[in-house]
């Protein structure tokens, strides 16, 4: 066994870090779910559809995604599923970067008032 695969043929190993993943999805989605509510206050209800939407076409995208990748092996699954999160990521900041202001101290701010 090579020691680059080693990890990925362990089916133990891949079950743990598939449970660990979910867990992450479970936690923070409530939270993310708030936080779009209360960002999108006069359209509460739209910025709520909006994000579970996106949430649920990113869930079937990724099925999708597995299944054209799926000749390859599994280090090259994760090295693509890597990049379209990394590519998320940077979408999240630029649209961060967009929104001009701090965010929470605006939130604050808006709180007291």
């Amino acid at each position: 066994m090579r020691a680059d695969t080693a990890a990925s043929d362990s089916v133990p190993v891949v079950g743990v870090l598939m449970l660990v993943f979910v867990t992450a999805i479970m936690v923070v989605a409530p939270g993310l779910t708030r936080l779009v509510s209360e960002l999108s206050a006069p359209a509460r209800g739209a910025g709520v559809v909006l994000c579970t939407s996106a949430l649920h076409v990113g869930a079937s995208a990724g099925q999708q995604l597995v299944a054209v990748i799926s000749g390859a092996d599994f280090t090259a699954v994760l090295v693509v599923l890597g990049a379209v999160q990394v590519a998320g990521a940077v979408l999240v900041a630029v649209a961060g970067g967009l929104g001009g202001g701090s965010g929470q101290a605006e939130r604050e701010g808006a709180q007291t008032q």
